[in-house]
């Protein structure tokens, strides 16, 4: 992208993991250029380039935007997932979920009808078998798939429910329930 140079194994970033659908809420908004290399096991190479215009990403409704934090504990998370305080960060480019262990994920996200947010694919600024400050989909095993979620915000406390399937096959005692904000002034 851009003139970045990787491969499947090395490039800079993997856009829905093996959907690969292209998230560009990180991507500066103008023109750029894409272009993909295959070489096949009998030696044969192809190139495409694409030259595809970003447009600015959209804002979250302004009364969810922020961080917002949560306690959990080990009863609430279960067996696998981290019990403590747990963050949530929402602008432009996505969510930015902080897991107690400080493990950061990064979340493309989709503001449909009225309270509802569509929680899709993880973002990957790496490879996917490194970990780095962020990244991923961590809040959903299968990080391809759509999850839907209704949320209320008064003055300073959010409350995220969870809204049709729960297509990622875990608890939500980690993503729903009472949020309270995190370094907002307290009118807001």
């Amino acid at each position: 992208m851009d003139g970045r140079a990787g491969s499947r194994r090395t490039c800079r970033y993997t856009y829905g993991d093996d959907g690969n659908w292209l998230v560009t809420s990180a991507l500066s908004p103008g023109r750029h250029r894409f272009t993909v290399r295959a070489k096949a096991a009998n030696g044969t190479t192809a190139q495409r380039t694409t030259i595809a215009r970003v447009l600015p990403a959209a804002s979250p409704p302004a009364e969810l935007a922020g961080s917002w934090v949560r306690a959990v504990t080990q009863e609430e998370a279960g067996p696998v997932t981290p019990a403590g305080s747990w963050e949530i960060s929402v602008d432009e480019t996505g969510w930015s979920i902080k897991d107690p262990q400080g493990s950061t994920n990064w979340i493309d996200a989709a503001y449909l009808s009225g309270n509802l947010v569509e929680l899709r694919g993880g973002i990957w600024t790496h490879p996917s078998d490194k970990v780095t400050e962020r990244g991923g989909n961590g809040w959903c095993s299968d990080t391809n798939l759509p999850v839907d979620y209704t949320w209320a915000a008064a003055a300073d406390t959010l409350t995220i429910t969870h809204s049709g399937p729960d297509r990622c096959g875990l608890a939500n005692a980690n993503r729903t329930g009472l949020w309270l904000a995190s370094g907002r002034a307290p009118d807001r």
